[in-house]
């Protein structure tokens, strides 16, 4: 029995058709081959002399070049329409799979192959920056990638990040709201790196449902986040989304909002420069002297798996006299110690992923270059 799923997919349920469907996929890919061959052998006698030496394009006459291309036309023609053909996937090259159709690439894939990369897809355009492609190989696999994404879901992504974005931006850098505390459309925009129709697309609807408040000036578009509505809105997206290990408010700063982005991100660098600061500022409010607070910062940087040298020298000057007669509590060092292991361990395993990820692509990228000098 056949049925559709998604519009794109052939798959076969019966045991008995599925058996003959992969054996007349055989006798194709078999037949594909032989016909292969047979030109790679009439190429071998055109690009020979009698004495068995080889002979070069050069070297050939003007028939025989002619002759000659002709055949490797035929060779590639052969190897498009075996590659591209529903008889074997173009990731695995196995023919013995139910097959999905990706339109954009006149490619079919197995179904296990393109579920792996509609998740990882999903995975990699998940963030609220979304990950940005670095140079012609990732601009390439990013548009790749897309592809296996439906429009609805990858529409429905997009929104959703911008307005993660939007409200959690608004939150920690222009609230509460006063006559210069607005943001503007282009600042947005520049700090989320996404189209302008899908941020408008958003504001109106945040507008829409009392989050925000916009005000349409001759130069740009001013937009302020509302009270209580607007702020325990985005106070309840930054607590979902942020990582499990941390129990202190941010970001802070527009690096923190980097970080943040980060975060969910597995193209930046997962470093949290904040936790140095927030140690630095709690050993500042005690006696301790600058060398000791370097030392324990230090050593912080090797419990967290991260050796890059701060030189900032602001995070080791000493308290002010009103903060010197503070001590911070034993059990907060203790909770803190724990809450960066946690953190480490997260990062750890996060890590692991991505690179059990990029490994899988490598393997793919390898294996579609092997069939491609195939022959």
């Amino acid at each position: 029995m056949n049925c559709m799923r998604d519009r794109r997919a052939i798959i076969i349920k019966n045991p008995r058709l599925r058996k003959v469907r992969n054996e007349l996929r055989k006798l194709f890919l078999k037949a594909v081959s032989r016909e292969w061959n047979k030109l790679f052998d009439e190429k071998e006698k055109i690009s020979k002399y009698k004495d068995g030496t080889v002979k070069s394009v050069k070297n050939m006459s003007a028939s025989e070049e002619m002759h000659f291309r002709s055949l490797q036309n035929k060779q590639a023609k052969l190897r498009n329409i075996s590659d591209k053909s529903i008889c074997k996937c173009t990731t695995c090259g196995k023919a013995d799979r139910d097959m999905t159709y990706n339109k954009a690439y006149d490619s079919w894939y197995c179904t296990e192959c393109y579920d792996m990369h509609r998740e990882y897809a999903k995975f990699l355009f998940q963030t609220i920056g979304k990950t940005k492609p670095q140079g012609h190989e990732d601009t390439v696999m990013h548009e790749l990638l897309e592809t296996f994404v439906d429009y609805e879901i990858s529409h429905e992504i997009e929104l959703k990040l911008v307005r993660e974005g939007i409200l959690i931006y608004l939150l920690r850098f222009h609230y509460p709201r006063d006559d210069t505390s607005y943001t503007m459309l282009a600042e947005i925009q520049n700090v989320l790196g996404r189209s302008q129709k899908a941020i408008k697309f958003v504001l109106n609807s945040l507008e829409q449902e009392k989050l925000i408040e916009l005000e349409d000036t001759y130069s740009n578009l001013k937009i302020w986040l509302t009270k209580p509505r607007g702020t325990i809105k985005a106070e309840r997206i930054l607590i979902t989304i942020r990582s499990d290990s941390f129990d202190h408010t941010f970001p802070t700063t527009l690096e923190d909002f980097k970080l943040l982005i980060g975060l969910r991100s597995d193209m930046i660098e997962y470093e949290n420069p904040e936790l140095y600061e927030l140690l630095a500022n709690e050993l500042k409010t005690t006696k301790l002297s600058r060398e000791e607070i370097k030392h324990k910062i230090e050593e912080l940087k090797k419990i967290t798996g991260n050796t890059r040298e701060y030189e900032d020298s602001h995070l080791y000057e000493r308290p002010t006299s009103d903060l010197k007669s503070k001590k911070v509590p034993q059990e907060e060092n203790l909770q803190m110690e724990n809450r960066h292991k946690t953190e480490k361990y997260h990062h750890e395993k996060q890590k692991r992923r991505i690179e059990e990820l990029k490994m899988q692509k490598i393997e793919e990228m390898k294996k579609k270059k092997s069939r491609k000098n195939w022959g």
